[in-house]
């Protein structure tokens, strides 16, 4: 809980942001905000970790303490769109991908990098058994 209370205060000190005005962006009443920073408050359910993550450009990991890493999730995500639409995707050396096919993976591959990295590994893992059975 301390590593949320001190990562949501770096990360509005660093954008040179007051209590009010993270407040108002959010929507989340001023109290909360300074009770999450001073550790008074628990941590936030997921729907509202996910916000603040999205709003400063963090993971959910990196906001909790299980990542040092801010893990940028736009450029992340940037990277995968921009990969998977210049790419000839085929499976199996037979069967190649349509744009609408494209889109649906690109789609499903930007939930994917929203999970908590415990959620994404298992998915990962999943991912990677389904791959060698082909």
């Amino acid at each position: 809980m301390r590593i949320f209370s001190t990562k949501l205060k770096e990360l509005r000190l660093g954008k040179k942001l007051s209590q009010e005005e993270l407040s108002k962006k959010l929507d989340i009443p001023r109290t909360t905000i300074a009770g999450y920073e001073s550790g008074a408050r628990s941590l936030p359910r997921e729907a509202r970790l996910k916000q603040i993550a999205q709003f400063f450009n963090v993971s959910v990991d990196y906001l909790i303490g299980y990542s040092d890493e801010e893990n940028n999730t736009e450029d992340l995500q940037a990277q995968i769109i921009s990969i998977i639409r210049s790419a000839d995707l085929h499976f199996n050396n037979q069967y190649i991908f349509s744009n609408d096919e494209k889109e649906k993976i690109i789609a499903i591959l930007l939930n994917l990098t929203n999970l908590p990295i415990i959620e994404r590994k298992i998915v990962l893992g999943m991912l990677e058994k389904m791959a060698k059975s082909t």
